[in-house]
C-alpha cells in the first residue's frame, strides 16, 4: 500500500507531495487543480512506465493530432510535451515520481534525451534505424525497472501511436501490478466482457448483483452476451433478470447508474492486491444512493486488499463517505480525504475522524 505520493515535473505540478495515504483516499478540490493528473500519475508509477498508461492519459484528454507524408492517410500521434510541466520538453525535461509504502519504494523518471545526449555514450547508448537517426527520445529509468527504456519521438517530437501499438503487440504480459483506471466516461459491454470472466460463477458475482440492487431491489441476475459480436459492444450486450418480470431487461435502459455501479464493483474486484483509480467516483449516482456505495467499495476493497485513490466535486459525496465512516465503525487508518489545492505543495490530509467533525459542522472540504 502507498502511504506518500511525490510528483515533480508532471503535467501541472513542479513539486507536490501527498502523505498520510490509506487504504481509501478521496481527493477533493477546485476544478482545474490536478486531482486527475494524480491519478494518472499514480497509474503510470504503479504500471512501471507503461506505454499504454500514456497512451490511455493522453487519448482521454484529447492531447492527439494526426501527421502523415503526403499522399499518406494521417495517422495518430501523441502531444506529448503535454506530460511536462509547462508544457515544453525543449532542454532536457523531465518528471519524475516516487512512491513509499508498506511493502517497497518506487520511482520513475521519464526525460527527453537529445541525439547528442544518446550518441554520447557516458550518458545513453541505443542504435535507431536510419529514418528516425536524430530524433529525440523518451528515456525510462527508476525502480522497479520500467517495462520500456525508450520510446522515439517524432521530427515534431510526438510518440506515434504505431510505435505504441508494435510494443503492445511484443509486449504480451499484464501490467506489472495491478492497477486499474475508471473514467468519468460510461463503459462499455465490451469493456466488462474483457473482466467478466475471472467473477462469473465465483462469490464475486453475488457482490455485482448486491451492488445493482442498492439501485433496483428488483435485480436478481446478470449475464453478459459474449457470443454475439454485436451486442458485446453495446449496452444491451448486458441483461438483468428483474423479480417479476418474464424476460430480460437490457442494462442500458436502465439508466447510467446502473452502468457506474455495476463498473465500480468490478474494477474493484478486477485489482484485488492492487490500486483502483476512480475518476469522479460519483458520476451517474444519486445523492441517495452514494452512502451504499461507499460501503460496497470499501467493504471490496478491505476484503481484496485493494487500495483505492477516487476524486470527486460533490460535497453529497463526501457526507456520504462521512456518514458511512461514523455508521460503519470503519476500522482505524482505513479513510483519508485529501484536499488538493493549488497554491500548496502537499495535499491538507483529513483522518476518519476529521472528516466526520468536519461534516458535522458543515466545513467544506472540498
Amino acid at each position: 500500500m502507498i502511504t506518500s505520493f511525490r510528483i515533480r515535473g508532471f503535467r501541472g505540478f513542479d513539486d507536490f507531495e501527498l502523505s498520510e495515504l490509506r487504504q481509501i483516499n478521496l481527493l477533493v478540490g477546485e476544478n482545474n487543480g490536478g486531482k486527475t493528473s494524480i491519478l494518472e500519475a499514480i497509474h503510470l508509477l504503479q504500471s512501471q512506465g507503461s506505454p499504454s498508461a500514456i497512451r490511455a492519459a493522453m487519448y482521454r484528454r484529447g492531447e492527439v493530432y494526426r501527421e502523415g507524408n503526403e499522399g499518406e492517410r494521417p495517422r495518430p500521434h501523441l502531444d506529448v510535451c503535454h506530460l511536462f510541466h509547462g508544457h515544453q520538453i525543449a532542454g532536457g525535461a523531465e518528471f519524475r515520481l516516487d512512491s513509499s509504502g508498506k511493502l517497497r519504494d518506487r520511482t520513475l523518471e521519464v526525460s527527453v534525451l537529445e541525439p547528442s545526449d544518446y550518441e554520447n555514450k557516458d550518458v545513453y547508448q541505443i542504435d535507431l534505424p536510419p529514418s528516425l537517426e536524430g530524433s529525440n527520445i523518451l528515456f525510462f529509468g527508476g525502480s522497479p525497472e520500467p517495462v520500456t527504456a525508450v520510446l522515439v519521438l517524432t521530427s515534431k517530437d510526438g510518440l506515434s501511436v504505431e510505435q505504441l501499438d508494435r510494443f503492445e503487440r511484443s509486449n504480451t504480459g499484464e501490467d506489472p501490478l495491478p492497477v486499474f483506471f475508471v473514467t468519468t466516461e460510461t463503459q462499455s459491454a465490451e469493456f466488462l466482457a474483457r473482466h467478466w470472466e475471472g467473477v462469473a460463477l465465483t462469490e464475486e458475482e453475488d457482490l455485482l448483483i448486491k451492488a445493482l440492487q442498492v439501485l433496483e431491489p428488483r435485480v436478481e441476475r446478470i449475464a453478459l452476451l459474449g457470443d454475439r459480436p454485436f451486442f458485446r459492444s453495446s449496452k444491451s450486450g448486458v441483461i438483468v433478470r428483474l423479480k417479476g418480470e418474464r424476460t430480460p431487461v437490457p442494462l442500458g435502459s436502465m439508466g447510467d447508474g446502473m452502468w457506474r455501479m455495476l463498473t465500480l464493483v468490478l474494477a474493484t474486484i478486477r485489482s484485488q492486491n492492487g490500486i483502483l483509480l476512480v475518476d469522479e467516483i460519483d458520476t451517474g449516482l444519486h445523492h441517495t444512493t452514494m452512502s451504499d456505495m461507499w460501503r460496497l467499495v470499501i467493504s471490496t476493497a478491505q476484503r481484496l486488499n485493494v487500495q483505492v485513490f477516487a476524486t470527486t466535486h460533490s460535497l453529497d459525496c463526501v457526507n456520504s463517505l462521512a456518514n458511512v465512516i461514523a455508521e460503519e465503525e470503519t476500522p482505524a487508518e482505513t479513510v483519508t480525504i485529501q484536499r488538493v489545492e493549488k497554491e500548496r505543495s502537499k495535499a491538507v490530509a483529513y483522518s476518519e475522524n476529521e472528516v466526520v467533525v468536519a461534516a458535522n459542522r458543515g466545513t467544506e472540504m472540498r
